[in-house]
């Protein structure tokens, strides 16, 4: 699983970051599907403050040790919002490996398989354009050596 490998949370003060367990629900639920493990943030539908862009990073420290990360990306149902969309970015090593764009409420989750072969540090990053409550959702994320 993701969380094997140790993580550092770089979050801020207008979001929160949820490890394993949904905002407002005990697990993970997007499109009727229940994940029981996982990182959420529970993304507001103000306008960022001018000092914060990001919406919220995940930084873990893979130190080359892997091969792939396998998830699934969704907006979890605790939240519904048919105006909200995000987007969910992996980076390793500072490279765009993916970026999950319009992700919505009440759609399947996006199949996420990528090669991080020699990845030294991966980085997840949750974006919202704010036209609503949102809550995105890496469900199942595992690092295979």
């Amino acid at each position: 699983k993701l969380f094997e490998a140790k993580s550092h949370l770089v979050t801020n003060k207008w979001d929160i970051m949820t490890q394993n367990t949904a905002n407002h629900a005990p697990v993970f639920t997007i499109n009727g599907v229940k994940y029981s493990s996982g990182l959420g943030i529970y993304l507001h539908d103000n306008a960022y403050p001018p000092d914060i862009e990001t919406g919220g990073t995940v930084s873990v420290p893979t130190n080359g040790e892997y091969t792939r990360l396998r998830a699934k990306a969704g907006a979890d149902e605790s939240r519904i919002s048919d105006t909200a969309s995000g987007t969910i970015t992996i980076r390793g090593d500072g490279k765009v490996l993916a970026n999950i764009e319009n992700i919505h409420s009440r759609q399947a989750a996006r199949e996420i398989d990528l090669d991080i072969t020699g990845v030294k540090k991966l980085e997840i990053n949750f974006k919202s354009d704010r036209n609503g409550l949102l809550n995105l959702i890496l469900a199942d994320p595992v690092l295979e050596k």
